[in-house]
């Protein structure tokens, strides 16, 4: 859940890329970005929280998903697309 959602405010595609960047987070730490016991917990961190960008990832990595986990949708990538091929030119 995004940000916007969690605080019940209009979502677009901007919700979409931050989703699909918490599921590239997993994927990338083996760990989800916000963690903690109960569901409003959760949602609570999703809204709030900056995550704990692991330490291991390159400076480009680090980059492209904090952007892509910025909590106002006006700073992420515009599109899916757009954050999927920054984080292809990371590699």
């Amino acid at each position: 859940m995004s940000p916007e959602q969690a605080s019940r405010k209009a979502a677009d595609g901007r919700s979409d890329q931050y989703s699909l960047a918490v599921v590239a987070y997993e994927m990338l730490a083996g760990k989800v970005p916000f963690d903690a016991s109960g569901l409003a917990a959760i949602v609570a961190l999703q809204r709030d929280a900056l995550p704990t960008i692991p330490t291991g990832w390159s400076e480009a990595v680090k980059t492209v998903m904090r952007r892509a986990l910025e909590k106002d949708p006006e700073k992420r990538f515009s599109s899916c697309t757009e954050f999927v091929d920054a984080l292809r030119w990371t590699q």
